[in-house]
């Protein structure tokens, strides 16, 4: 039976801010998105972050998600700890699936994804 890892809700948030889908307007004008972004799209990048952890390659996912430098060490290491503590209660991912995605405008995309586990918690 397929079950889903349940990802606090403020972990959620950091992660999304984090793929810069919901950028605020200082951090649009300050930095520009990783290589390749506007060519391969944010849907393209999520992937590669969520196919990293189902791999079990979890320090590239983090790194990936983490390319475009804007946060520090110390963000990268809570995120990172957060993340081990999910998979240590519910087991580790074998799956993500999209269940949202929603378009404002031409500029911004929201995406939603769920990491699939075996257990429950």
């Amino acid at each position: 039976m397929n079950t889903l890892i349940r990802i606090p809700l403020p972990l959620c948030l950091f992660l999304l801010l984090s793929l810069g889908i919901a950028p605020s307007a200082n951090a649009l004008q300050d930095t520009m998105p990783p290589a390749g972004w506007q060519k391969a799209g944010p849907q393209t990048h999520a992937e590669a972050v969520f196919n990293a952890m189902v791999q079990g390659d979890t320090k590239n996912a983090f790194k990936t998600l983490f390319s475009t430098g804007r946060y520090s060490k110390d963000k990268l290491e809570k995120l990172q700890f957060e993340f081990f503590r999910v998979v240590k209660k519910q087991g580790k991912p074998y799956a993500y699936e999209k269940i949202l995605e929603h378009r404002a405008g031409t500029a911004i995309i929201h995406l939603r994804y769920v990491l699939l586990s075996a257990a429950c918690p």
